[in-house]
């Protein structure tokens, strides 16, 4: 395997960056963002400019990057016949373990478990492998396949070690590594939009409705419907509310939903109650004129974000970011205009010394 560095210092943008290409962006540390370009993992130092090159020759381009929880390593997962998953430590770029044998033509998405000890990848056509590593020793833990069709991502619950989430065409799949989940009740809920379209003559009328399942029972909990057609879905963390969610719509509002269990008022026996669980529209807002595309809590959960297409009140078309204070009510504390539309908000995460804001345009 041949492995070139460079290093260049005064470039401010990069030739070969696909922006369409699905996860292809992560941040290192606070001043190192990492992407692929073509054949090459680019290291741009934020403030500097400074980029440096990873120039692969051994398969096809990089299928999928992921960085170690630590910030210590990261994982570049090839293309190609029988490509591999190499892991390099940081900052030295030395070349630290390499994981063969997880997929046959490439790898779409790699990901950490919360603690970094375990690494999950799953493969793309034909095989659709998910594979659990024991990276440090190059161990396969677990394989089983993934979907029978395209996935696109694959990441581990940020709350609970035992869950792992797959992605992609036409499915949401959850993979419990454990029966452990069931000493976890609060975590073991479902929120998602579907949309259906219904004709009639002369009239179109667009509803969405939100789903909230139960998976480890394998049952619909309940369901609520809209006139408005949903963009956007976020469930709030534990430390603000684990039975909460927030739903946004094409028209700008941002609704939040309570989740509650009807057999818990009741004294007597769950048949006395028809269904096993209800949705309460706790308060309703609209920070924004038109799509509300993204939301995102703070680390903290003190601070909701929340990202729009465009504003009417520009003639441009500038994306709007509203800012939330959370609690028993959510606060309106202000908004900024940003240069173009806003495709998704990252707030920084516990690691990093400051709280920050990335808005993705």
């Amino acid at each position: 395997m041949a492995v070139m560095v460079l290093i260049h210092p005064s470039l401010s943008h990069s030739f070969g960056y696909d922006s369409e290409r699905r996860s292809n962006l992560m941040l290192l540390d606070d001043r190192t963002l990492v992407f692929i370009a073509g054949n090459l993992l680019v290291l741009l130092q934020v403030h500097t400019k400074e980029q440096r090159y990873l120039r692969f020759c051994s398969g096809e381009g990089i299928g999928a990057i992921t960085a170690h929880p630590s910030n210590e390593y990261f994982v570049i997962a090839e293309k190609g016949n029988q490509p591999l998953i190499l892991v390099y430590e940081y900052p030295s770029l030395r070349l630290y373990h390499i994981l063969r044998g997880g997929t046959e033509q490439v790898y779409s998405s790699v990901d950490f478990n919360l603690d970094g000890s375990i690494l999950a990848s799953v493969g793309g056509a034909p095989d659709y492998m998910l594979t659990l590593w024991d990276w440090r020793h190059e161990e396969v833990m677990l394989r089983c396949k993934a979907s029978s069709q395209e996935v696109c991502r694959v990441r581990f619950s940020p709350h609970n070690p035992e869950l792992l989430t797959s992605s992609g065409t036409g499915h949401v799949k959850l993979q419990i590594q454990s029966a452990c989940l069931l000493s976890m009740p609060g975590q073991s809920t479902v929120w998602m939009f579907v949309k259906h379209h219904t004709s009639w003559p002369r009239q179109l009328l667009t509803v969405s409705s939100v789903k909230v399942f139960d998976f480890l029972a394998k049952k619909q909990l309940t369901t609520s419907c809209f006139n408005q057609s949903g963009t956007t879905i976020s469930w709030a963390p534990p430390w603000v509310k684990a039975s909460s969610g927030l739903l946004g719509f094409e028209d700008g509002v941002v609704r939040l939903l309570e989740l509650y269990r009807p057999q818990s008022l009741y004294a007597v026996s769950r048949s006395s109650c028809e269904e096993d669980g209800k949705l309460r529209l706790k308060q309703a807002f609209k920070p924004h004129s038109e799509s509300v595309t993204t939301l995102a809590y703070e680390r903290n959960g003190e601070i909701l974000a929340t990202g729009c297409n465009f504003s009417k009140c520009s003639l441009s078309a500038d994306g709007t970011v509203f800012f939330f204070s959370v609690g028993e009510k959510y606060l309106p504390i202000g908004f900024i205009h940003v240069p173009s539309p806003v495709q998704a908000l990252e707030w920084s995460p516990a690691s990093h010394n400051n709280n920050r804001l990335l808005i993705l345009c």
